[in-house]
C-alpha cells in the first residue's frame, strides 16, 4: 500500500512511538511503502535536525542518520515533477499532494488542517493518522 506521510506525522511515527509507532512497524514490515518526492524526503530529514529533536533523539536511542536509513530502505522517492499542484496556500502542502499524485498513492495521511480540509486530492484521500490507523 503506497502512502505519502507529511513530515510531522513521520517525526511523531519516530519519536513519540506510542502515539504513532505502529506507523513505523507497518513501514518496517512491508505493510506501508511510504513515497516521497525529493524535495518531500530531503524536507523530511531537514526538520527532523532540528536542534529541538535532539533531546528526542536520544531519548529514543536513535540518530537523524539512522532513521533517514531505516526510512530510505522501504521508501518510493520520486523525481519532482514538472508542475506542481496549486490546492493550498502553503507551498510544501502541495508538494505532499504532488508527491501523492507521482506516486499513486492510497492515501496522503496528516495532521495538516489545510491538507485535511481538502479531504481528497484527484481522487486519493487525505486522512489523519488516527483514522489511518484505525482502518488499516
Amino acid at each position: 500500500m503506497r502512502i505519502v506521510l507529511d513530515t510531522n506525522v513521520l517525526i511523531s511515527a519516530f519519536l513519540f512511538e506510542k502515539r504513532l509507532g505502529k506507523i513505523v512497524k507497518l513501514i518496517e514490515q512491508g505493510g506501508i511503502t511510504p513515497c516521497f518526492l525529493i524535495t518531500t524526503f530531503q524536507e523530511f530529514r531537514r526538520v527532523l535536525a532540528y536542534e529541538k529533536f535532539k533531546p528526542l533523539l536520544e531519548t529514543a536511542h536513535t540518530s537523524v542518520g539512522e532513521i533517514i536509513e531505516r526510512l530510505y530502505a522501504h521508501s518510493v522517492i520520486l523525481e519532482d515533477p514538472e508542475i506542481i499542484p496549486d490546492a493550498t496556500a502553503d507551498a510544501p502542502d502541495n508538494y505532499i499532494l504532488a508527491a501523492a499524485q507521482s506516486a499513486n498513492a492510497q492515501c496522503v495521511v496528516t495532521g495538516d488542517k489545510l491538507l485535511l480540509a481538502l479531504k481528497r486530492f484527484n481522487k486519493i484521500p487525505i486522512i489523519k493518522p488516527e483514522q489511518f490507523l484505525r482502518d488499516f
